[in-house]
């Protein structure tokens, strides 16, 4: 074993609690004062003392240990000394006497405070349609947050049973991940605020299943509830703020199917006794998979259907079915130690996509999953990248999972797999890795070798090339002289040409396990086949000379392809009719990678994308814009007519299609899809050629959709209210802010709060900024709108200096998990001399949760310094002319 090898994992057990005491039931009680912000608690846990013990070390932190005690089986009791240790976020408690091994029960009183950074404990807040304000105390506890709530073995593989209590307001809601067992109302409590007394009650939870730490929910105060809803024997409840239960049925549809589609998946019924999904206003991810208590965003939970643009609906329905696909896994069968996360996300994502396309099959969610998988594309080709699942020695490293790897990477080759083996093989293994694991923990390998024993497949061999190293290969092909052979070669993709990666030590030459599906042509015959690619080359021989071969056919692979000139002229001489929509896009993103790294000029990228103006397919076309957005910031304020020539040779064809509603292609098109298209073809057309006809057409959409939110189809509204921001002055900026305060659903109040970061004049862009330490923007929405403001070629150096120059409140007042995301604004800080000033910034101030995608972001922010000073000549020049 190498020196670093035994350095990485004597860090990793210092990190982790000892292996002498496990807990097997917890008692935790507590008794939150809201309006004080502040809570109290007594937990008792039972533990089975393995070996002869004189301290015990459990999880905490931000907490005031009182007592601590343990007591034997025969009732003997010993008094703890408790020390804190918080660099390490640990109580030791040291006993006069050892314990013995056997059954013991430890309790601990406790205090701590209910914060406003959205993790552990915390409180949220609203005010109702009368003007009241209501305050919640909400729990969030992954990753490794439990221990602020209360004194516990916080690590995934010390499972329990939890039964938890409350005493609260006695017109409180109170929910927990298990039904309640018993209520009963108390004496009026005086609580620490001394002129405010109320009736209290007790509220006592059936015990949990055996689950981790991480999962333990609390949601306290002012809700409502949907009536009760039986889906397989499993009750199933909306929970929202006051007044908001009318925009529940949605999630309750999308929750429905979800689960009895995950009942007859898995082959295991649903392991809760009821199911809550609870919507409140401040909460740090979109949700949060607490068995039998699903806690959301609002926004990801509650939505107007007929007001809702076809992508708000799409994000409810994905997070919905995500986090009840975690009740099996992640809930049900859990890994064993953090560096096994990905899993569990990856593994969510993917059935997420599943359990949508069996409910809506018209919305095609696999198609749009590509652009999804796009953004893992995006960062895995960087130097910077990391592989899918990493050694995880502290806290914080966990919390730099929750990334585009580990979700949209990890489901993509999970997806992947799927198509390779064959939907049912994949489905047997997942049943049979759920039952062997079912309550318990495991390793990633356990779920390979559970689908290597129904499929009959190497899979563990193939996955780990996948999950163990980062990046992922490009897939060249070249036909032999005789037109049947056909050679294909992989190396690893790389944004940054070699030249600029040239001083970075390699450690080894990546080699990936891929499985290759393609489709050859001969004629109007179409063959399909599929070969498995491990090593530099192989060959594929077929039965007859092909007119051109495709390669990653259906679009499920996660790799880049090329091809020789000639071969891609053949490819694409018959684009609509010879290719799907979803190979069509992946042959265009890969164009447009290979571009960014120099591997294709730009100017033959302008040519192979025209060929593409009449695509009817929106996902396409999210390549197509996905591009134009990119040269818009590499361009700024430059460049502009253009960008504004380009733009319009591109868009006029579509947008005449938009406007020929007859016209038969269109009218084959899926209608959700194609208003989603018109949208996106609108905004585009408003914002970056900056279409007169356009514009005069948005400000009349917005005035219907003033008078009447349905009048407008939500795509088109949505699509205007950005094309007026980008266009607007003061008084349209005003205007937009009394929406954003006045919305009356999550999905308006996003709208209007994002477009207030895209007007183009300076002072209102500021006035934007300061509202995201004001706390007029929340805080769980704060660092994203800076991040877009940075992203706005008008606003860019203006929200780089603010957020330079107000760093120190950002870390401590948003949550840390947040930061790193605000900083992907630097990306589009697109000037050698940003680049300095960032690389700069960044060495003064480290983040201490997100410092890998942080350099993520510098690197991507290099990568566009660089295409910008290589394409200089192209970029000056009329992009049409090329």
């Amino acid at each position: 074993m190498s020196t670093e090898t035994r350095l990485l994992l004597d860090e990793s057990v210092s990190y982790r609690l000892p292996r002498t005491v496990i807990p097997e039931r917890y008692k935790l009680h507590l008794v939150p004062e809201i309006e004080a912000g502040t809570f109290s608690g007594k937990v008792s846990i039972e533990v089975d003392v393995r070996s002869e013990v004189s301290e015990v070390l459990l999880n905490s932190l931000d907490l005031t240990i009182d007592t601590a005690t343990a007591v034997d089986d025969k009732g003997k009791e010993l008094i703890a000394k408790t020390s804190i240790d918080a660099d390490n976020e640990r109580v030791k408690l040291s006993f006069t006497k050892p314990l013995k091994p056997g059954r013991w029960q430890l309790a601990i009183d406790f205090a701590g405070i209910l914060n406003d950074k959205l993790h552990g404990f915390y409180r949220s807040s609203y005010t109702d349609e009368s003007g009241n304000k209501h305050t919640l105390a909400v729990t969030q506890c992954e990753p490794t947050d439990a221990r602020r709530v209360f004194p516990c073995f916080d690590e995934p593989d010390f499972k329990a049973v939890f039964e938890i209590s409350v005493v609260v307001d006695a017109d409180a809601v109170s929910l927990s991940n298990s039904p309640v067992a018993s209520e009963k109302v108390e004496k009026a409590i005086k609580g620490s605020d001394k002129k405010r007394s109320s009736a209290k009650k007790h509220v006592t939870f059936k015990e949990t299943m055996k689950m981790s730490t991480y999962l333990v929910a609390l949601v306290i105060g002012k809700l409502e509830g949907t009536e009760p809803v039986m889906v397989d024997g499993t009750p199933l409840r909306v929970w929202t703020p006051a007044g908001k239960t009318h925009l529940a049925s949605f999630a309750n549809d999308v929750a429905s199917a979800s689960l009895s589609f995950f009942n007859r998946y898995y082959g295991i019924k649903y392991p809760g006794e009821k199911l809550d999904l609870v919507a409140v206003p401040d909460f740090m991810f979109g949700a949060m998979e607490n068995l039998g208590c699903v806690i959301f965003r609002e926004n990801a939970l509650l939505v107007d259907e007929k007001t809702a643009a076809h992508p708000e609906l799409e994000r409810v329905a994905d997070v919905v079915a995500h986090e009840l696909a975690h009740m099996w896994f992640g809930d049900l069968a859990t890994m064993k130690w953090w560096n096994g996360l990905w899993l569990n996300e990856a593994f969510a994502t993917f059935m997420e996509m599943l359990a949508i396309d069996d409910w809506h099959p018209d919305w095609r969610r696999w198609d749009t999953f590509g652009v999804s998988r796009g953004a893992a594309f995006s960062t895995d080709g960087l130097l910077s990248t990391r592989p899918i699942e990493f050694t995880v020695r502290k806290p914080e490293d966990a919390e730099g999972m929750f990334d585009v790897l580990t979700y949209e990477k990890g489901a993509s080759v999970l997806r992947m797999l799927e198509q390779y083996l064959g939907g049912e093989s994949f489905r047997l293994g997942i049943g049979h890795y759920l039952n062997n694991h079912k309550y318990s923990n495991t390793e990633t390998t356990d779920l390979w070798d559970a689908i290597e024993e129904k499929s009959e497949q190497p899979v563990r061999q193939m996955m780990d090339s996948w999950i163990f190293q980062g990046g992922y290969p490009i897939i060249h092909a070249s036909k032999e002289e005789d037109g049947q052979r056909w050679l294909l070669t992989q190396h690893r993709f790389f944004y940054l040409p070699e030249e600029k990666r040239s001083h970075v030590k390699q450690e080894s030459v990546s080699r990936y396990h891929v499985p290759v599906m393609y489709t050859a042509a001969f004629g109007q015959k179409r063959v399909s086949g599929r070969v498995l690619l491990t090593g530099n080359s192989t060959e594929i021989t077929l039965s007859e000379p092909a007119d051109w071969l495709l390669l990653n056919a259906g679009g499920h692979g996660f790799y880049r392809c090329s091809y020789t000139d000639e071969d891609l002229n053949s490819l694409t001489k018959n684009l609509f009719e010879d290719l799907s929509a979803i190979e069509r896009f992946g042959l265009l993103a890969d164009l447009w990678a290979s571009t960014l790294n120099g591997s294709l000029p730009l100017k033959e990228y302008f040519r192979h994308s025209l060929r593409f103006k009449e695509e009817t397919d929106k996902n396409v076309w999210t390549v197509l814009i996905g591009a134009v957005n990119y040269l818009n910031m590499v361009v700024g304020k430059g460049q502009r007519s253009s960008l504004k020539e380009y733009v319009d040779a591109l868009l006029t064809p579509a947008l005449l299609l938009m406007h020929e509603g007859e016209n038969k292609k269109r009218s084959k098109e899926n209608n959700v899809l194609k208003d989603q298209l018109d949208g996106m073809l609108f905004g585009c057309a408003g914002i970056l050629a900056e279409n007169e006809k356009v514009i005069a057409d948005a400000q009349a959409a917005y005035g219907k959709y003033k008078k009447s939110r349905t009048s407008v189809s939500p795509s088109l509204a949505a699509a205007a209210i950005n094309v007026l921001a980008s266009c607007g002055d003061e008084k349209q900026y005003k205007e937009f802010e009394q929406q954003f305060k006045k919305a009356s659903t999550p999905q308006e109040e996003e709208r209007f709060m994002y477009a207030l970061a895209g007007f183009r004049d300076r002072s209102l862009l500021a006035g934007t900024l300061e509202k995201t330490m004001n706390g007029e923007i929340r805080t769980q929405n704060a660092p994203y709108v800076v991040r877009s403001v940075m992203l706005n070629p008008w606003g860019r150096e203006l929200a780089w200096n603010f957020m330079k120059e107000h760093w120190s409140k950002m870390i401590k007042t948003y949550p840390e998990v947040m930061v790193p995301r605000m900083c992907e604004g630097v990306t589009g800080l697109i000037s050698e001399d940003l680049l300095a000033d960032v690389n700069k910034h960044f060495e003064q101030n480290n983040v201490k949760q997100g410092h890998r995608t942080v350099s993520q972001h510098m690197e991507k922010l290099a990568v566009a310094v660089y295409f910008k000073s290589r394409e200089k000549h192209t970029l000056e020049r009329s992009w049409l002319k090329h």
